[in-house]
């Protein structure tokens, strides 16, 4: 038989359990990374990468056509997210943006 403490000490080890499986797990070495770009020097300007970064631009340029959105540098247009909310929107059909937030948008 299980001692109270025993039992309460099991208890919450298994209420712990049950809260960090419901949470996303970063490894350690990653965590102090939050803000820091992981790319080594110069890697955006290989000769594949710039290709991926040309095709994305086409294809998300060509995407949001009909919204009458042009893309011409990822970090600059997607700064604020607005045209990725505009891309999310074209991509999944549904609105994202909330009545606060589009006339914030609007009045700009």
């Amino acid at each position: 038989r299980v001692g109270d403490e025993e039992f309460r000490r099991l208890e919450e080890e298994g209420q712990k359990a049950i809260k960090l499986a419901d949470k996303p797990q970063v490894p350690e070495e990653f965590r102090s990374y939050r803000n820091k770009v992981l790319l080594q020097p110069g890697a955006l300007e290989t000769h594949d990468v710039r290709k991926l970064i040309d095709v994305l631009l086409e294809w998300v340029n060509e995407v949001l056509a009909a919204r009458r959105i042009l893309l011409r540098d990822f970090t600059e247009d997607f700064c604020d997210g607005q045209i990725l909310t505009e891309l999310l929107e074209e991509l999944t059909g549904e609105s994202l943006m909330t009545q606060g937030a589009v006339a914030l948008s609007e009045s700009q």
